[in-house]
């Protein structure tokens, strides 16, 4: 009866995760109004896929680079519905066109990244009930109702299905220890190396990968030749469904790396400014935030409480997959130090299975204790507000955008062929849904007749038109230290330029919960905090 129990209760998680997810399936993805995704990495890694099967690879201008496994199976995906003509990806020449055919094709490739999320609950239900042995419910409650998981759901990117190959992974690697033979050590390798070869960032992957072996390995010093294999297998099968188009001479990555890896973090940490260290910011502000701040404070209860423990419990055999997963939690995160601000957002995702997992463990033991009523009736208070939490950053998106809410009012306010200025490269800076589609029209056919004149404008330009729309001006104005924005900005308010009206997006509740500085660093909601327009002379019926 019990077990009937468990079976529902995570039935009714994955369902709920379906809902939330499938519900905002086609928020942000082209459509008549506007050509763009809202997401733009959705626009590079959908390129990344036609690009691929045309020319060997991924890494090109207007694609996403990195490794291209995550592309090769989502055409393999795409396949069924290519040749069910159903879709058709190829035949989308640029942004502007075949709209409808966007439409269709977003809305599939968000589906796979669906799939990729449903696969991850299943595999974390069965390794706490299978290989952990401890109850399977709040270990998928809180891998599925986390406000970053839920997000980061609703876009064709590789993160999600970064998050599966790890967990898959660590599946495997389960299995070995519960059946240390060749084959398993293996199989635990190249799905390992599908991990590394979705994202580079995947790398510590390979450092668990070579500590399951010593865990778990019955007289390891006698097989070590075991561990070279397995090693020599996941290089094997990274360089082929990774980065073939590097073996191929097609190819880079030194370039990317390099502005991924160091100089990007050095120069984005150096420009902020923050309330506290960056450390100290992402520890007890972003995490909590983007994690939901119930699970984050059992996540770090669990992961604090077991690394005390494993003092006492290294030798034990009936401890050592709790120890394999912290130390391998250890393992991913220091992988992030040296990404300093930017180990934030959708790269601290990796962190999820681990906190579900360990928090699912510290929770089991103390389900065991004499207080165990005191401790049900708290935790069913917190999982409670996880709820509310994880909704009210979904509920950011509801609604009309501010891309759309401004879109309405400047062609209501603004007359006829008026230049209205925008920052470069204005796909880039969250503009207005009609005055996207209108600029880039034109762009592609000068002979398009648009309703507004469009200006290019930054700091140093000469002569500012009138209007002028900036996004995110008071985040650049608080947080960063210069940017060009900021000295845009400046600008206008010395030329005497004034805030005409303000768009953000629903920010009802979140405001009660979090602050602007959250929903711009973490990411995981692809909108702006706001977009402001300006106006050297405005109107007063403006403020009426």
């Amino acid at each position: 009866m019990f077990q009937k129990f468990i079976y529902v209760m995570c039935a009714v998680i994955i369902l709920f995760y379906i809902f939330v997810v499938g519900n905002g399936i086609t928020w942000g993805i082209p459509n008549n109004n506007h050509p763009f995704a809202y997401h733009m990495d959705e626009w590079a890694q959908a390129q990344s896929i036609r690009s691929l099967f045309k020319h060997g690879t991924s890494n090109i201008s207007g694609s996403a680079h990195g490794a291209i496994f995550h592309f090769f199976i989502s055409g393999v995906y795409l396949a069924p519905f290519i040749l069910l003509r159903i879709v058709n990806p190829f035949i989308i020449k640029s942004s502007l066109f075949n709209l409808e055919m966007q439409q269709k094709l977003f809305e599939i490739l968000r589906i796979n990244t669906l799939l990729f999320g449903f696969g991850s609950l299943i595999i974390i239900y069965k390794i706490a009930k299978d290989h952990l042995k401890i109850n399977p419910v709040l270990p998928v409650f809180f891998f599925a109702v986390t406000p970053i998981f839920l997000a980061l759901s609703n876009y064709f990117k590789y993160d999600i299905a970064l998050v599966f190959w790890i967990i898959f992974s660590f599946w495997w690697m389960f299995r070995y220890a519960k059946n240390p033979t060749l084959k398993n050590f293996f199989f635990a390798g190249i799905i390992a190396a599908f991990a590394f070869a979705t994202k580079l960032s995947a790398l510590p992957i390979l450092g668990v990968y070579i500590l399951s072996f010593f865990f778990f390995t019955p007289h390891w010093k006698k097989k070590l030749i075991w561990l070279f294999s397995g090693i020599l297998i996941f290089i094997s099968v990274f360089l082929l469904t990774g980065i073939p188009d590097l073996l191929l001479s097609k190819n880079d990555y030194g370039q990317w790396l390099e502005s991924n890896l160091v100089s990007g973090p050095k120069n984005d940490t150096d420009n902020f400014i923050l309330p506290f260290h960056y450390w100290i910011f992402l520890l007890f502000s972003e995490y909590p935030a983007i994690f939901g701040r119930f699970f984050y404070i059992i996540s770090v209860i669990s992961i604090t409480t077991l690394s005390i423990q494993s003092i006492w419990n290294f030798r034990q055999d009936d401890k050592k997959k709790e120890l394999f997963l912290l130390f391998s939690f250890f393992i991913f995160a220091l992988s992030l130090v040296p990404l300093k601000i930017g180990a934030g957002g959708n790269r601290v995702l990796v962190f999820l299975p681990f906190f579900a997992l360990l928090s699912g463990l510290i929770i089991h033991n103390l389900s065991k204790n004499i207080l165990r009523k005191i401790f049900f009736i708290l935790f069913i208070f917190g999982m409670i507000f996880q709820v509310c939490e994880s909704l009210i950053w979904i509920s950011t998106r509801t609604g009309l955008d501010p891309r759309e809410t401004s879109s309405v009012w400047i062609q209501k306010h603004i007359p006829e062929n008026t230049i209205i200025g925008l920052e470069p490269i204005p796909i880039f800076q969250f503009a207005p849904d009609f005055i996207l589609k209108e600029y880039y029209e034109k762009e592609y056919n000068a002979k398009f007749h648009t309703r507004y004149n469009y200006k290019l404008i930054d700091y140093q330009t000469k002569m500012l038109p009138s209007f002028i729309i900036v996004s995110n001006p008071d985040i650049h104005m608080k947080y960063f230290k210069k940017s060009p924005k900021k000295n845009l900005v400046v600008r206008l308010q010395k030329e005497g330029f004034h805030k005409v009206t303000t768009f953000t997006p629903n920010f009802k509740y979140y405001k009660y919960i979090n602050n602007d500085l959250n929903f711009y660093l973490s990411a995981i909601i692809a909108s702006p905090v706001e977009i402001v327009i300006y106006e050297k002379k405005p109107r007063t019926a403006y403020f009426k």
